[in-house]
């Protein structure tokens, strides 16, 4: 069995914690591939969403998610390793609560 390790942020009861969106968007670019899509999927601009994931990336101890640049193929984003652990960890922790 695997050890469970992570942080957790406290906000202010009054907000939705901000740990919740960062978790959202990062459900969300697993699930589109997409820093644009997960945005519209999040309600927020695609800068604040980009903004979020560069204080997740920032913090974590390894990045979280991996950008590839746009062009004649389209560009993407997708999680990586850590950052699909760390989605199934949070995903974990929450379903027993």
């Amino acid at each position: 069995m695997a050890n469970l390790e992570g942080q957790i942020w406290l906000t202010e009861a009054t907000s939705k914690p901000l740990m919740l969106d960062q978790i959202d968007l990062l459900q969300a670019i697993a699930d589109t591939g997409s820093i644009t899509a997960a945005a519209k999927i999040a309600g927020v601009s695609y800068k604040t969403a980009w903004d979020r994931l560069e204080r997740i990336n920032n913090l974590s101890e390894q990045p979280l998610i991996k950008r590839s640049a746009g062009g004649s193929k389209g560009g993407g984003s997708i999680l990586t390793d850590y950052g699909e652990e760390m989605l199934n960890g949070f995903k974990a922790v929450t379903a027993t609560t």
